[in-house]
C-alpha cells in the first residue's frame, strides 16, 4: 500500500515522521506531566529500543522500536530542559530576591506600554562588594566582579528609553530573584513560560539612573544572524511608533513584529470578544503573502534573463529566492512558535516544489513540530504552540473533505460565483479551526467566541490582506524607498480603523462570549480522540461520537466535597480567602490584590482559580472594605460569577472604582447587606459564618482600614478569622466587646503589618496558624518580622502566601489538612 494515496493511515510505517513526533510529544509530556522520573529510566528506554530497532531494521516491525527510541529521546529532552543550570549561570547565583549591579547586552528589542518596559538582558559580569567565588577578580576597593552568563528580563516604570536598542551593552542596577509570579491552582505559571524562554532569572529597574549604556564594546556577542534580524524589529518597532497614533502603531507591531505589549485591555479584549485575537498572530498568512510577492516578484525578474532559464526555471529559482525573506521574517517576529512553524511548513512546500516532489501536509506540519520540540521541548506545554498546530493540522486534515462545498468543478466562474465559494472556504476554515481549538480555549481562558467563524471572515481581509498587506510593503519600503513608507503605512492604518469601527459595533453586542469552568483533561482528551476518529472515518457513528464528546465538554464537573475547604489565594499584597462548604456553597472573602490598567486581579488570578474549582456562580462575596487590595477584581467577578449576596461595611466611599462596583451588583440584582454585629450567613450542618465587627456602624470616622468588617467561620471543631485590615483601634474594640475570637487560623490582620496584631489580640485569638498574604516584592516589608516573632511567641505557627502560594485548609473531622500549590 502507498501510504502517498492513503494520507488519513496514519499508522502506515510510511508516516513515520508524523508517529516519531508524536512519540517524542509522548515523551515530553511525560516528563512534564512526571519531572521527578529518573533520567536513568529514561537512559534505560533508549539503549536497548535504540538497539532493537538496529537490529530489526530491515523488518517490517522496526518501526514500533524507532517510535519507542524516540519517545525516549523526548523524556531525555524534557528532563534535561527542566533542569535548573548552575553556576556559573546567573540562576546559580541568585537564589533569593538581591540588588546588585550587572552588566550585558540587550538581547532583544524593548517591550513597552504607557505603564512598563521590558527587555531582556544577556548577560555578561555581575558585580558585587564581596568575592562570590575563587574567579571573583577585584576592580576597586570593595568592589569584585563575577564572569557570567545567562538571560535575565528586567522591568522598569515607562520613562524615556529611546537610547537602548538590540546589541548595546549596558551596566544596570536591579533586584534580581528567581521570577514567581502567582502560586495558585488553575494559574499562569510564570517561571515555565519563561524558562521556556531560557530566562531564569527576572528583576525590577525602579529608576532610570539606574542605566548606563557602556561605550566600550563587551567581550561578549549574540549570535549574529538573531541580533541583526532584532536591530531590524527594533527599527520597524520605532518606525511604527512614529509613524502612526497609538492604536494602530500596536497593532502593526502584534501584526508584523509580534510584540503585543502595545495593545490596551480594551483592544485585547474586545479581539478576544470576537474570536479573532489570533488574528494577530503571525502566522502562515504572514509567510504566505511575503513568500508569494517575492516568489512572483523573482520569477518576473528571471523571466528577463532567458539564458538563465537555461540553467533553472523561473518558478523553481523563484522559489528559492522566496525562503530567504521568509526565514528573515521569522527571526524578525522574534522567532515565536507560530511564526517558527509556518515558517518551516513554507520552506519544506518550496522544497518540495523546487525537488518537484509531491507535499503533503501532515507530514510538513509534523516536520514543523519535530524542528520546534528538539530545539525547546518546553514549547509543547505554551499554550501558543499548542494551538497554532492543533488549528493548522484541523484545517489539513478535515478541509478536503469540504472540498465540495468551496471548490468547483467548472474552470471559469462568474465573478459573484468565485465570491461565494471563497466566502464558503474562508468560514469553513475558520469553524474548522475554532472548533478544533475549543477545549484547549476553554482549559487555558476559560472561555470561548461564539461569533469566531463569522468575525473572522469579516475581519480577516481587513487585517491580514489590507493592513497586513500595505505594512509589509511599507516596512520592506522604509528600507528602499523611505519616501514611500509613510504613505503606504497609513493607507494600511485605514484597514485598522475601519476594522476597529466594526468590531466596535459587534461588540455591543451582549453575550458574544461563553465563559465556562476549566474542562477535565479526560474529556480533552476523548475530544481530540473522536475528532482523530472523525478525520479518518467520516461516517454518522464517528460524527455522533464526536458531537458527544463537544457536549461533554459544557457538562459541568461534579463538585462533590468531602469536607470543608478554605482556600487562601496567593494575590501578592492584598486578600482573597475562598470557602468551599461541604453543602456546596461558594463564598468569596476580599478580592484585591495588586491593580493597573493592564492588569485586574479579578480577571487574570481570581476567575481562574474558581473556574479551575468548578465555580461559576459565588454564593455570597464579603468586601471587607473600600481599599484596593481587598476588592479591585469585584467588579470582574461580580459580572461573571453573578453573586446572589454582597456583604459591604458600607454603601458610600470616596472611591470611584467603588461606586463602579456598587453599580455592577444592582445591575447584577445582587443583594447588598451592610452586616449588622453578629449577622450571621444561612449554612447547614452547625456551620456558621458571622461578622464580629461593628466599628463600620458606631465609628464612622475612623479610618476604612478600621472599619473592615471582621468575619469568623466555624465547623467544628475548626474556627477561620478574617479581620480585613483592622488595626489597634478596632482590635481593642473587639476585646471590650467580650467577641469569641478564638481560632484555628488566623488570616493576618493588615498583611502582617506593624499597626496591627496587638499582642493582646493575638492572645485572645490563639491561632494555630497565622497566614500572612503578601507580596515578596515592595519597598514596605510584609509581614514586619516583629509581628512574625510576635505570632511565634504565642505558639502560632506562620505561613505565608509569598513563600507557600496559595494555601489549602481541608476540614477533615480527624484532622486539618493543609497543602499549598507550589509545583
Amino acid at each position: 500500500m502507498n501510504p502517498k494515496t492513503s494520507p488519513n493511515l496514519i499508522f502506515h510505517p510510511g508516516f513515520l515522521v508524523i508517529q516519531s513526533t508524536l512519540s517524542l510529544m509522548f515523551g515530553i509530556g511525560y516528563t512534564l506531566q512526571f519531572p521527578n522520573i529518573s533520567f536513568y529510566f529514561a537512559l534505560a528506554t533508549l539503549i536497548p529500543t535504540g538497539l532493537l530497532a538496529i537490529i530489526f531494521r530491515q523488518k517490517k516491525s522496526s518501526h514500533i522500536f524507532i517510535l519507542l527510541f524516540t519517545g525516549s529521546i523526548g523524556m531525555i529532552l524534557g528532563l534535561q530542559t527542566m533542569q535548573l543550570p548552575q553556576f556559573p549561570h546567573i540562576r546559580g547565583i541568585i537564589t533569593q530576591p538581591t540588588t546588585l549591579t550587572c552588566s550585558g547586552i540587550i538581547h532583544k528589542s524593548l517591550a513597552s506600554n504607557r505603564n512598563r518596559i521590558k527587555l531582556i538582558l544577556d548577560l555578561d559580569t555581575i558585580y558585587t562588594s564581596t568575592p562570590l567565588t575563587t574567579t571573583s577578580v577585584p576592580i576597586l576597593n570593595n568592589l569584585y566582579s563575577t564572569q557570567t552568563f545567562g538571560l535575565v528580563q528586567l522591568s522598569m516604570p515607562a520613562f524615556q528609553h529611546n537610547h537602548l536598542h538590540p546589541g548595546d551593552n549596558i551596566t544596570v542596577k536591579a533586584k534580581l530573584s528567581p521570577p514567581r509570579g502567582f502560586v495558585n491552582q488553575g494559574g499562569f505559571n510564570l517561571p515555565f513560560f519563561l524558562q521556556s524562554r531560557n530566562i531564569f532569572i527576572s528583576g525590577w529597574v525602579p529608576r532610570p539612573e539606574n542605566i548606563i549604556r557602556n561605550r566600550l564594546t563587551t567581550t561578549k556577542t549574540s549570535w549574529f544572524p538573531l541580533l541583526s534580524a532584532e536591530k531590524i524589529r527594533d527599527t520597524l518597532i520605532h518606525f511604527y511608533n512614529s509613524s502612526l497614533d497609538p492604536t494602530n502603531a500596536s497593532l502593526y507591531r502584534a501584526l508584523i513584529t509580534g510584540d503585543r505589549s502595545g495593545l490596551t485591555i480594551k483592544i485585547q479584549e474586545m479581539f478576544k470578544n470576537l474570536g479573532i485575537y489570533h488574528l494577530l498572530a503571525i502566522s502562515g498568512l504572514h509567510m504566505g503573502l511575503l513568500a508569494g510577492f517575492v516568489m512572483w516578484a523573482s520569477t518576473r525578474i528571471m523571466r528577463l534573463f532567458p539564458n538563465l532559464l537555461l540553467y533553472i526555471p523561473a518558478q523553481q529559482g523563484g522559489a528559492i529566492l522566496a525562503m530567504g525573506p521568509v526565514i528573515l521574517y521569522c527571526f524578525i517576529s522574534g522567532l515565536q512558535p507560530p511564526a517558527v512553524r509556518a515558517c518551516l511548513m513554507t520552506v519544506v512546500l518550496f522544497s518540495a516544489f523546487i525537488f518537484r516532489k509531491q507535499w503533503h501536509g501532515p507530514t510538513a506540519i509534523a516536520i514543523a513540530a519535530l524542528v520546534l520540540l528538539i530545539h525547546n521541548p518546553l514549547l509543547l506545554a505554551m499554550v501558543s504552540f499548542q494551538l497554532s498546530f492543533v488549528a493548522v493540522t484541523a484545517i489539513v486534515l478535515i478541509l478536503p473533505s469540504l472540498k465540495k462545498y468551496f471548490s468547483p468543478t467548472q474552470k471559469i466562474l462568474p465573478w459573484f460565483t468565485t465570491c461565494k465559494y471563497t466566502i464558503i472556504s474562508g468560514f469553513l476554515i475558520s469553524l474548522v479551526a475554532s472548533v478544533a481549538t475549543l477545549p484547549l480555549l476553554l482549559f487555558h481562558f476559560n472561555r470561548v467566541s461564539l461569533v469566531s467563524p463569522i468575525t473572522t471572515l469579516i475581519m480577516e481581509p481587513l487585517l491580514c490582506l489590507w493592513a497586513l498587506g500595505f505594512g509589509l510593503a511599507g516596512s520592506l519600503c522604509l528600507f528602499l524607498v523611505p519616501p514611500v513608507a509613510n504613505g503606504l503605512l497609513y493607507i494600511g492604518s485605514l484597514g485598522f480603523d475601519i476594522a476597529l469601527w466594526i468590531g466596535n459595533c459587534i461588540n455591543q453586542i451582549p453575550h458574544l462570549t461563553l465563559w465556562w469552568t476549566t474542562p477535565a483533561v479526560w474529556k480533552i482528551f476523548g475530544f481530540y480522540l473522536s475528532l482523530s476518529v472523525f478525520s479518518m472515518q467520516r461516517n454518522k457513528q464517528s460524527a455522533l461520537c464526536f458531537l458527544a464528546c463537544t457536549i461533554l465538554l459544557f457538562v459541568p464537573q461534579s463538585r462533590d466535597i468531602g469536607a470543608d475547604k478554605i482556600t487562601i489565594i496567593d494575590v501578592g499584597k492584598g486578600n482573597s480567602s475562598l470557602i468551599e462548604c461541604q453543602s456546596g456553597k461558594s463564598i468569596l472573602i476580599d478580592c484585591g490584590g495588586p491593580h493597573s490598567t493592564t492588569f485586574n486581579i479579578g480577571r487574570q488570578i481570581i476567575a481562574p482559580f474558581l473556574y479551575h474549582q468548578q465555580i461559576h456562580t459565588l454564593d455570597l462575596l464579603i468586601l471587607s472594605h473600600a481599599d484596593l487590595d481587598h476588592y479591585s477584581g469585584a467588579t470582574f467577578l461580580i459580572h461573571h460569577f453573578k453573586p446572589k449576596e454582597l456583604w459591604i461595611p458600607y454603601i458610600h466611599a470616596d472611591n470611584r472604582a467603588w461606586k463602579i462596583m456598587i453599580q455592577a451588583a444592582r445591575k447584577q440584582n445582587t443583594i447588598i447587606r451592610i452586616p449588622q454585629l453578629n449577622t450571621s450567613y444561612p449554612l447547614k450542618n452547625n456551620r456558621f459564618l458571622t461578622n464580629i465587627s461593628q466599628t463600620h456602624l458606631i465609628h464612622k470616622d475612623w479610618s476604612q482600614n478600621e472599619q473592615s468588617l471582621v468575619i469568623r467561620y466555624y465547623s467544628k471543631p475548626y474556627s477561620f478569622l478574617f479581620p480585613g485590615d483592622i488595626e489597634e483601634k478596632s482590635e481593642h474594640l473587639l476585646l471590650q466587646h467580650g467577641q469569641s475570637l478564638q481560632s484555628t487560623v488566623l488570616v493576618a490582620p493588615h498583611h502582617g503589618s506593624k499597626s496591627s496584631s496587638t499582642l493582646p489580640f493575638i492572645k485572645k485569638v490563639q491561632p494555630r496558624y497565622v497566614v500572612f498574604s503578601s507580596s515578596r516584592y515592595g519597598t514596605t516589608p510584609f509581614p514586619n518580622p516583629g509581628i512574625v516573632k510576635r505570632y511565634q511567641s504565642i505558639g502560632s505557627i506562620p505561613l505565608q502566601t509569598a513563600i507557600n502560594g496559595a494555601l489549602v485548609f481541608t476540614l477533615n473531622p480527624e484532622h486539618l489538612k493543609i497543602s499549598t500549590c507550589l509545583p
